[in-house]
């Protein structure tokens, strides 16, 4: 409680001022004597939410403080000095979801797609790709082409079966016109190549004579056995390799251009007793041939050059026969030189086995020779050989005599048994027959 003091100035002249006080006085008295313009200012609504705002938010300050001080001792003790931007995946993968949730909160993500996978923990991440790439793969397995049996390949009905994988390029005869020669005759085919069509030349059962006997034709067969497709020099004569006479491109040579066959008899008589014993017949059969009268020319040679370790190509000399597809596209040059309309057909090498020094076999699709090539290689570059100067190539590697089927039509590592030959007489005929 307070006092009260009053001073009356209104006495006679000579008298001192009287004071009079008054105790017990309440403050609130005070108050309300104030005037008017003492008293507070009253406030209106606006304000008043504005101060319950202010209030509100110095309230959820404080929280995120707490929060952020929670966060910063968080990342201290879990992985020292490191902030969150320098956070790994596999740190955030060692906080549990409380913790996660609270560094999120504290220290927001970018925004966008980037910002909402950073939201996500990597283990969650990792998992849900995981599930999308074991789907992804089911459905490419359960939908991967059209599953058929290996007998189906080996009928030769490719077109109604719908088998697309095959290296078969099978092209139809134009004549002047551009058009496609239908129903042609085939009354004389020669056969170029190696063993396939070398062994058992004089047997029915040699593919040759399979050949005509299927067909009606008649067969001039130029083959010699163990030679092969690549020369091993660009000369042939007395003094180089002499077997290399009887590679594709000089035996096409030996047919049409007279003077080839002073260097192809200087090579046999170079080889002396080892002499080919088809080398004469060969010979003689190449000179006498009669190109008007051909209607078919027919190429194979087995797997000799990738055994024999044979360069495949040589992009900047197509045609260097001292090349596999280089000897192939020298000769068929000089083919389509001899008739633009002859009818060419390319078989591949069937199927053979690598042997090592042990006498083991060992499959070509895995041995790799000095040249880097495997079977495969070989007979897909002689394709692409094929496919440049329009000449029609079957694919017998992979759908005639196929590393699954080998034990059966082959009657060591590389040579074909009389199954192995009439599988391959069936690709022949598919061919010959295709546009018929």
């Amino acid at each position: 409680m307070k006092q009260l003091e009053f001073i009356d100035f209104d006495v006679a002249e000579g008298e001192a001022p009287k004071v009079t006080t008054i105790k017990n006085i309440s403050p609130l008295h005070t108050e309300r004597d104030k005037e008017p313009e003492d008293m507070p200012e009253k406030k209106d609504k606006n304000v008043l939410v504005n101060e319950k705002d202010t209030n509100a938010t110095g309230r959820q300050t404080g929280e995120a403080s707490k929060k952020e001080a929670a966060a910063e001792k968080l990342l201290h003790e879990k992985f020292g000095e490191k902030t969150y931007e320098e956070l790994t995946d596999e740190d955030l993968d060692k906080l549990s979801d409380k913790e996660f949730d609270l560094l999120d909160q504290v220290y927001e993500s970018p925004s966008g797609a980037v910002g909402f996978l950073k939201k996500i923990k990597p283990s969650y991440v990792i998992i849900a790709l995981a599930v999308l790439v074991i789907i992804a793969i089911a459905y490419r397995i359960t939908h991967w082409g059209t599953m058929i049996d290996q007998s189906e390949v080996e009928t030769g009905n490719y077109d109604t079966i719908g088998y697309t994988d095959l290296l078969d390029q099978i092209l139809p005869v134009m004549d002047e016109n551009g058009n496609v020669v239908e129903d042609l005759d085939v009354d004389h085919i020669v056969l170029f190549g190696n063993d396939p069509f070398a062994d058992d030349r004089e047997s029915s059962d040699g593919l040759a004579n399979m050949i005509s006997e299927a067909t009606g034709a008649k067969v001039t067969n130029l083959s010699v056995g163990g030679s092969k497709l690549a020369c091993d020099e660009e000369q042939i004569g007395e003094q180089f390799n002499n077997y290399d006479a009887f590679s594709l491109y000089w035996l096409v040579c030996l047919s049409y251009f007279d003077g080839t066959s002073d260097y192809v008899q200087k090579a046999m008589a170079g080889m002396g007793e080892n002499l080919p014993p088809e080398a004469n017949e060969v010979y003689e059969a190449a000179r006498a041939l009669d190109w008007e009268s051909v209607d078919v020319v027919t190429i194979m040679y087995d797997a000799t050059d990738y055994l024999s370790d044979s360069f495949i190509s040589n992009g900047e000399q197509p045609t260097n026969v001292r090349y596999f597809t280089g000897n192939l596209q020298a000769s068929l040059e000089v083919l389509k030189q001899i008739n633009p309309r002859l009818r060419i057909i390319v078989l591949s090498p069937t199927y053979a086995y690598y042997e090592d020094e042990n006498g083991d076999y060992i499959s070509s699709e895995k041995h790799r020779n000095e040249r880097y090539g495997t079977l495969a290689d070989y007979c897909i570059n002689e394709g692409d050989a094929c496919a440049e100067w329009s000449a029609s190539f079957v694919d017998n590697l992979f759908g005639a005599v196929t590393e699954d089927n080998a034990k059966d039509y082959l009657s060591d590592n590389i040579h074909l048994n009389k199954a192995g030959r009439e599988k391959v007489l069936e690709r022949f005929l598919y061919a010959l027959n295709y546009f018929n």
